[in-house]
């Protein structure tokens, strides 16, 4: 406690200043740690943004071409639609990750957040820059696009009821379900095979865009022949809301609801499943006490001699296969646990 006294002609004004606590000291950094104020001001983490906002533009921007090219010159569209879309997000999803992690998609960055991958603040950054990216390219394609077919198929965008079939298509409750499962099938997948660090490790940088691109590609080809006159699930908020914002109509904003709350119900169960059911649940194989220990130098070192990486502990347990290095992911920003047995041995 200090006190502060300014003396002038005739007035004596008197302030009580008051140091903040610790323990407020301490709740307001744990509160911007949570929040991840840091991530704000880091470089990386905005270059990230820009790559995300640059490829979901790109991946938005060729869907409403495939979409809307395919419908208006094939007499059965679907399997055209589901293999293309499969092509191109498995080669932009396999520029997209290095860089900035290729999540392209709301739901899997809400998913990545929930599940304590992703900081608040930083969940936000990459969200704002899918949804702007995701107007960027409905803007570029409404641009090239023939007006007829812009005004035709509604800038490929995201309904549930195909007014042109004359057909009912699904209602309200059928579109939610539908929606709500296949969001849920890519999420689980793309969590199992991108942001678990583990398991994109095991799978490799290679063979990650053939898994998710097959998955998406699958789920556009199944859930559009579930009906007539339904277009199938779209599992992209930002996929929608390009073009709701850039071609608008009631059509497209009566029912974008939907394609919001169904990804962010199925990113709430993914995130949950991961939370409370590891990935990992393979039976370690017992190793000798000399295997183990040649397994904790080999990774010590070469984490010590990798710059990039910084090592925060190196436990060693007396029971086998039980030897964790924990170390700073730059992608994730988070902790992760590697067992150094299946670091050094994949193939087992």
């Amino acid at each position: 406690m200090a006190s502060l006294t300014v003396s002038m002609p005739n007035v004596s004004i008197c302030m009580t200043l008051q140091k903040p606590s610790q323990a407020h000291k301490h709740w307001q950094d744990s509160w911007e740690h949570f929040l991840g104020v840091q991530d704000v001001k880091t470089l990386w983490v905005w270059r990230a943004c820009v790559v995300e906002t640059i490829f979901v533009g790109l991946l938005i921007f060729g869907s409403i071409i495939i979409s809307t090219g395919t419908r208006s010159r094939f007499s059965n569209p679907l399997v055209f639609i589901a293999f293309f879309h499969f092509v191109e997000f498995g080669i932009l999803l396999r520029g997209a990750i290095p860089p900035a992690a290729g999540h392209f998609n709301p739901a899997v960055t809400l998913a990545a957040v929930l599940a304590g991958l992703y900081s608040p603040l930083r969940g936000l950054m990459h969200m704002t820059a899918q949804c702007l990216g995701a107007v960027l390219g409905a803007l570029c394609a409404k641009t090239l696009l023939p007006e007829e077919e812009v005004e035709k198929y509604l800038l490929a965008g995201c309904r549930y009821r195909n007014s042109l079939s004359g057909v009912p298509g699904l209602n309200r409750n059928q579109a939610f379900l539908s929606e709500f499962i296949f969001s849920f099938m890519v999420l689980y997948i793309v969590f199992m095979v991108v942001l678990d660090r583990k398991q994109f490790q095991l799978i490799g940088l290679e063979r990650v865009p053939l898994y998710v691109g097959m998955t998406l590609g699958c789920n556009i080809y199944v859930s559009g022949i579930i009906a007539p006159g339904y277009n199938g699930a779209y599992m992209n908020p930002a996929r929608c809301t390009g073009p709701a914002i850039a071609y608008g109509g009631r059509e497209l904003w009566s029912c974008l609801w939907i394609y919001w709350c169904t990804p962010a119900l199925a990113a709430i169960v993914v995130a949950a499943l991961y939370r409370t059911i590891p990935p990992d649940h393979r039976e370690r194989m017992p190793i000798t006490p000399a295997e183990q220990q040649l397994c904790s130098k080999q990774i010590s070192k070469a984490l010590t001699e990798n710059g990039s990486v910084r090592v925060a502990r190196i436990e060693e347990h007396q029971q086998a296969a039980d030897s964790y290095v924990i170390g700073e992911d730059p992608l994730q920003s988070s902790m992760t646990s590697v067992n150094s047995y299946h670091a050094s041995k994949p193939e087992v």
